[in-house]
């Protein structure tokens, strides 16, 4: 048998009085392997919980991104539709609500003029409450 097997033996437990090792009884190898398999085990709940945290934490994020990108696209959109068809339509902007979140838009329209074609630059920013931002950015053509 290799040497881990031979537990010293305490007084009281042999019947000399101690001080020899038990040979092939193992008493006490059994306390032994129950500690190193409850570490073991709580090793490994304690990476799957850190796992677990980084994955809801990753969600989150994922979904707050895709909110913010769903809302710039929405404003985008109602901004061409408002310039094609000349009705009135509704841009969200300031403070919305989507999804139980609060997005913050903001949409700037500046002229510029490319290769000396005058364009508008229509900006849309989408900004969520832990400060992520995402930016549209198109360009039209400006008023005559």
């Amino acid at each position: 048998m290799p040497w881990w097997w031979y537990v010293p033996c305490t007084p009281g437990v042999c019947k000399s009085g101690g001080g020899e090792w038990m040979g092939g009884r193992r008493k006490g190898l059994v306390l032994l392997w129950t500690q190193l398999c409850i570490f073991l085990v709580m090793s490994m709940a304690l990476g799957a919980l850190c796992m677990l945290r980084t994955a809801i934490t990753r969600e989150e994020a994922c979904e707050r991104a895709a909110g913010r990108i769903y809302l710039a696209q929405e404003v985008m959109e109602k901004i061409k539709y408002k310039e094609k068809t000349q009705r009135f339509m509704a841009v969200p902007e300031g403070a919305v609500e989507r999804g139980g979140q609060i997005f913050y838009v903001t949409v700037r329209e500046k002229p510029e003029e490319i290769r000396g074609i005058p364009l508008l630059c229509v900006q849309v920013s989408v900004r969520d409450r832990q400060g992520q931002e995402t930016l549209f950015i198109t360009h039209r053509k400006g008023k005559e």
